[in-house]
């Protein structure tokens, strides 16, 4: 059995949001708050991202500047967002489409699940994704790690040894109170913890193929991406992780 994702508090009054990808029946949809489809995206002549302040699903991201617009490419026959260290390229969450409001943040926490690599594992600190002051990145030290953190750098972190050479579903999620953070790989989980030192701020915007200040960005592949307002749970994670799995060939 399928459904579509119905996102609740999507703007409509001037945005016209295309048809959204069809999920399984177990796909968490409780505080599910956007779904970038990058499988399907419409291309220019150079094959970038026609729209990018209109994306193809229920977000919004931009880029700093349209003419280092990140390209999809096609790696083993599915299609993923393409960002390039040396340009500099990211996406950034825009403010609100005029006519409407997003509701896209929580207070509460938030999760995120997105397929992912680099082309890079040898360069140290590439950016790959930041939600509400929280990021990663690759950082090279004795062999690569997942280095999870908040923007400043300072307050807590977390390394995690990733191989960023095989398409990898990434899953994330964060609760406020307590304050808990959670890690997993193609829906298992490989790192929990409850310190509270972790905080998340939800005047940040969301960044994808950079990292803390901007400054980091990598040479990054990446597929869909999916947004909760909650910490989704483990069963919930691994039931949007498989779906991923088996949209991008993820065995």
């Amino acid at each position: 059995m399928t459904m579509l994702i119905n996102v609740p508090g999507i703007a409509t009054d001037g945005v016209d949001w295309p048809v959204l990808p069809v999920v399984s029946s177990d796909f968490p949809l409780d505080g599910l708050v956007s779904y970038l489809a990058v499988q399907g995206a419409a291309l220019d002549a150079s094959d970038n991202v026609a729209a990018l302040a209109i994306w193809y699903g229920s977000d919004a991201f931009v880029a700093p500047n349209l003419l280092t617009a990140p390209e999809i490419a096609t790696v083993s026959d599915v299609d993923l967002i393409r960002f390039t260290r040396a340009s500099s390229e990211r996406l950034i969450s825009p403010p609100a489409p005029s006519g409407g409001a997003l509701i896209d943040k929580s207070a509460d926490g938030f999760s995120v699940v997105f397929p992912m690599m680099l082309r890079n594992t040898t360069a140290n600190l590439q950016g790959i994704c930041r939600f509400f002051g929280i990021g990663m990145r690759l950082i090279v030290s004795s062999g690569t790690l997942l280095q999870v953190g908040e923007i400043d750098g300072t307050a807590v972190s977390a390394n995690v040894s990733w191989d960023f050479d095989d398409l990898a579903v990434v899953g994330l999620t964060y609760n406020d109170d307590p304050k808990s953070l959670k890690l997993y790989r193609n829906g298992v989980e490989v790192y929990s913890s409850v310190a509270a030192g972790w905080s998340m701020d939800t005047t940040q915007v969301a960044v994808i193929g950079a990292f803390f200040s901007g400054s980091d960005f990598g040479d990054v592949d990446m597929g869909d991406v999916a947004r909760w307002t909650r910490q989704i749970t483990g069963p919930e994670m691994l039931a949007a992780s498989q779906f991923m799995m088996a949209r991008f060939g993820i065995s």
